[in-house]
């Protein structure tokens, strides 16, 4: 590699190349019609509300509303690359008596030792005086001989990869992409969101406000880059990934209220739990009331225990560090 760059830190940084996609969107397959989810709630609505004291009778659970709407998450992968140059002094220790050192065909005069007086060191006596203090006269002040040893001036050539994969939720969390349910994806087009995915609102998607942060995470460069010979940004994957479920409200005796959340694909059930789901459009603001308060032992995201040595949050897979 010495010879594809030249070494002169004084020389032009290369200009960063960027090749950046554009945005595509891909819809979960449905595993359940309308009907199939009205029957499923209905079939699980006394179980919601089940509790240790409290035995629920279907009769007494009203499913007031079932809404369809997509859970969306932003994707980024690709790769970083970059070639600097950095000036660093190396100190070499030599053996006692070396007088020079040849190193690539040039030599080098090792610096006289220093004198005796320079380098003498006296060895100072413990504070508390010992019982034989005094008898005897001291003797002569012991010497520090320094370690010769030069110092070379050299350019190091660092090449840097950085491989990108970013998934992050409705609230811009990263998340484990391994947590999200595995279904068959099918391309969509920008249509989609002002049709079917209409109540989505639009931040829960800003790709180029996460597609901006990742630039700025990935290609900082470091304190020591004097000059810059090359630097590469490739993004490989850019892309929003809806997720279909329905919502239902569910009301017990008249008076206890649970939105309920069916997984279109794994067709799951649970009743909303903190903030783990983007909620349906008319219960956005309840959502942030109910969201657990982060703590040491708990996932910011969902509220469920998490181990110290847990990356991601192994129910919602949120990043936890």
């Amino acid at each position: 590699m010495t010879d594809e760059y030249d070494y002169r830190l004084d020389g032009p940084n290369a200009e960063r190349i960027e090749e950046i996609p554009e945005t595509k969107y891909f819809v979960a397959e449905s595993s359940i019609s309308q009907t199939d989810a009205e029957q499923l709630f209905t079939k699980e609505k006394a179980a919601i509300f089940k509790g240790f004291f409290k035995r629920p009778k279907p009769e007494e659970v009203v499913v007031k509303e079932i809404k369809k709407s997509f859970e969306p998450y932003v994707i980024i992968g690709g790769e970083y690359e970059l070639r600097y140059l950095t000036e660093r002094t190396y100190d070499i220790d030599l053996l006692d008596d070396t007088i020079s050192v040849f190193i690539l065909g040039e030599e080098l005069i090792v610096p006289e030792k220093p004198s005796e007086e320079e380098t003498e060191v006296e060895i100072k006596t413990p504070k508390k005086k010992g019982f034989f203090n005094g008898l005897f006269s001291k003797g002569e002040a012991a010497i520090k001989k320094g370690k010769p040893e030069i110092q070379l001036k050299g350019i190091e050539h660092v090449h840097v990869v950085k491989k990108i994969m970013e998934a992050r939720n409705y609230k811009g969390q990263e998340v484990n992409p391994e947590s999200l349910p595995s279904a068959d994806l099918k391309p969509i087009t920008k249509q989609f969101l002002t049709t079917e995915a209409k109540m989505v609102p639009s931040k829960y998607y800003d790709i180029d406000k996460l597609l901006a942060e990742v630039i700025k995470e990935y290609t900082t460069k470091p304190e020591s880059v004097q000059r810059v010979l090359f630097e590469k940004l490739i993004i490989t994957d850019k892309k929003i990934l809806f997720f279909p479920v329905y919502w239902a409200e569910m009301i017990y005796k008249g008076k206890e209220t649970k939105h309920v959340r069916l997984d279109c694909i794994t067709k799951k059930i649970k009743a909303q739990k903190g903030s783990r789901y983007a909620p349906p459009p008319a219960i956005e603001a309840t959502t942030q009331e109910v969201a657990p308060a982060p703590s040491a032992d708990r996932c910011p995201g969902c509220g469920e225990v998490v181990s110290p040595d847990d990356k991601f949050c192994n129910n919602c897979g949120l990043k936890l560090h």
